[in-house]
């Protein structure tokens, strides 16, 4: 979705421009064809991403938690906003002029909701810290088991080497 904004604010840019460069002048139905189809793409993205995000969170897979890569879903929001309303602006297209003045506040409020879950997390983290500094022995106890071995690794089944011919290859006996 966010690719498809980016593609969108370029495109009404460039049709904005074209009057003033000769070289668009001949491209203008092309880039406005185009333009609209990015952003048609681009919306055609939202609810599909309502669904996964549904089906995600709502039935009882993943708990919703903070995770860092939600900032990549929030920056998308925002640039779907400012590309339709360039591209309605530049176009004249009146009718979708309402679209990103609702985007703008799920854009603001998706922000603040993950800007208010990456400080809860960093709260929890530090105040973890300091109780892990108020009481280092049961840590440093943990640290101090022994480094796993060729033997002592749990993925060794003491598995038999095997007779090799002067090629390397396995021999049959």
């Amino acid at each position: 979705m966010g690719a498809m904004a980016i593609s969108t604010l370029a495109g009404a840019r460039l049709v904005e421009n074209a009057p003033d460069a000769w070289f668009l002048s001949s491209l203008l139905p092309f880039l406005k064809g185009f333009t609209i189809f990015y952003w048609a793409t681009g919306t055609w993205w939202i609810p599909m991403l309502a669904i996964l995000a549904v089906w995600r969170y709502a039935y009882p897979r993943f708990p919703l938690a903070y995770d860092p890569l939600y900032w990549g879903a929030v920056f998308p929001l925002g640039m779907y906003a400012a590309a339709t309303r360039e591209m309605a602006r530049t176009m004249k297209l009146d009718f979708l002029l309402s679209v990103p003045s609702v985007f703008i506040f799920v854009a603001l409020t998706a922000w603040t909701l993950t800007f208010v879950g990456m400080l809860a997390t960093l709260w929890r983290f530090f105040s973890a810290d300091a109780a892990f500094q108020a009481e280092p022995a049961g840590i440093i106890s943990q640290l101090r088991e022994p480094p796993l071995t060729a033997k002592s690794h749990p993925h060794n089944y003491d598995r038999q080497p095997v007779a090799t011919d002067a090629l390397g290859l396995p021999s049959i006996r």
